[in-house]
């Protein structure tokens, strides 16, 4: 019997405290859905903007953030106010142990949600409480374009394809061979000079490659204006062959990639294709925002090349910025010698919205990441949210809503590749020193091989003389005999 009781007791007791339950998660919905959430919020394009100052409430406001948080409202059946954080700061830790922006504004009890492009970390999750995703991101670099050939004057295009090294090398080959001409000329006894010495030619043919006219063949030559007389020696037509050669190969690349440049409106990116060429160089700085899980992934990252960023950065503290705004001008105003790192999402939109296309994305992507809205610990409006999120991820309208926002890259990007031809993509390469270097190489190994014929020239005809002399004297011994 008095088991009986025990066990009626306990069943008892059991259905008062799940009807004691109910009727209190019954008056937690009643009082969300009659009052009024409040939502800390930031300022950032496209997540929130400011469009109407003078109106009040959420009328002020628009965004991908906005949209999001009327599907989620209407779900839920509530009803919410927007609020700017006053610090405009996401939230991290201070040097007093306390934390800033939206964070420190739930841990305080200031809000009850924080809706922004909040990103989910170890150290905010020991103090806050995450939803579920609702769109991920990773860390990218803003950078502008340099200036292509045609923002520049055009008064030097012609010197567009080669490098200023090329430019150089070709001045001293022009300077070297022609030099050689006239020496090769001057002391082979083949050529028109001995020749003229000796009265086999006259002495206006013997001047053919005196200095002067030594140089001009050989300009006459380089710009494919032909010439009047020829070398006679083995050693200046082997220099001659060489030189032929050279111009050639050299009039052939300049052509080919002058009418490339002169007729395609080439952008020319940056040598910087990932975050291992940012950090193997110093001519373009980078920072991120102060205090913020950006530069903070970079201080405490164990990867090298990101550990060597967040040292860099760190010994520069004027390469952090405290906005968005302030990042984007900076990157502006540097003319392609600052890169902002941030999340992906909002610098693509800032390269799609970009009225005159002034700025890209560095290409690779680090450090991937989700954003998430942010709750007071154990609140139960966090559960509600994410059956919600995943409503609305299931039936296609979070993708919705960021096509809504999100461009696909800037309009005349867009139209240029539209129009333009694999080669007008690429555009004209800089030849340099790697590309033509042994073509140069050849040149000067035809100057030596010339000089060593001019050599074996000028012992081949003093052995000549000799047996000539020896010849012409035994000659005359016997006539005299």
């Amino acid at each position: 019997m008095g088991s009986h009781l025990y066990y009626l007791v306990t069943i008892c007791a059991l259905f008062i405290c799940k009807c004691i339950a109910a009727e209190n998660e019954g008056n937690v919905r009643l009082r969300r859905q009659t009052s009024t959430i409040k939502i800390t919020t930031i300022e950032e394009e496209p997540y929130l903007m400011v469009v109407n100052e003078n109106a009040t409430g959420n009328a002020r406001f628009e965004g991908y953030m906005v949209d999001l948080l009327q599907k989620i409202a209407y779900q839920l059946g509530v009803d919410y106010e927007l609020e700017l954080v006053p610090d405009g700061k996401y939230g991290s830790l201070t040097a007093q142990g306390d934390w800033s922006g939206m964070v420190g504004q739930l841990i305080n009890g200031e809000a009850d949600m924080a809706a922004a492009p909040l990103i989910i970390s170890y150290l905010r999750m020991k103090h806050v409480d995450f939803s579920q995703p609702f769109m991920q991101s990773g860390l990218s670099v803003l950078m502008k374009k340099p200036t292509s050939p045609r923002e520049r004057a055009d008064l030097f295009a012609i010197l567009y394809p080669f490098s200023y090294e090329v430019w150089f090398l070709i001045i001293v080959a022009f300077v070297v061979v022609g030099f050689m001409h006239y020496v090769l000329s001057r002391f082979s006894p083949y050529e028109w000079r001995a020749l003229a010495e000796r009265n086999e030619v006259t002495s206006t043919e013997g001047q053919y490659f005196n200095c002067m006219n030594s140089f001009w063949f050989v300009f006459s030559t380089l710009t494919l204006q032909g010439y009047h007389n020829s070398p006679r020696s083995i050693a200046t037509r082997l220099l001659s062959v060489v030189w032929f050669f050279f111009t050639i190969v050299i009039l052939f690349a300049y052509f080919s990639n002058l009418g490339v440049a002169l007729t395609t409106e080439r952008i020319r990116m940056s040598p910087i294709q990932g975050f291992d060429d940012l950090s193997r160089q110093t001519e373009v700085q980078y920072g991120a925002f102060a205090n913020g899980s950006t530069a903070s992934f970079f201080r405490h990252s164990k990867i090298e090349v990101f550990k060597k960023m967040g040292s860099f950065m760190d010994s520069n503290p004027t390469l952090f910025v405290s906005s968005m705004k302030e990042g984007i001008d900076k990157v502006l105003e540097s003319d392609g010698r600052y890169a902002f790192i941030s999340d992906t999402p909002s610098l693509q939109f800032t390269v799609a919205s970009a009225k005159d296309c002034r700025l890209y994305l560095m290409p690779g992507e680090a450090a991937p990441r989700s954003y998430a809205f942010a709750f007071p610990q154990d609140v139960a409006l966090r559960r509600d949210v994410d059956q919600t999120l995943l409503i609305l991820k299931e039936n296609g309208q979070l993708d919705a809503l960021k096509a809504k926002w999100w461009k696909d890259g800037c309009e005349q990007d867009k139209e240029s590749r539209a129009k333009s031809t694999p080669e007008s993509r690429t555009g004209p390469r800089v030849l340099s020193l790697n590309t033509l270097g042994g073509l140069f190489i050849l040149l000067l190994v035809g100057v030596i091989v010339s000089i060593v014929a001019v050599i074996c020239e000028i012992a081949v005809y003093k052995l000549k003389s000799k047996d000539n002399a020896k010849k012409t004297e035994t000659e005359g011994t016997g006539a005299m005999v």
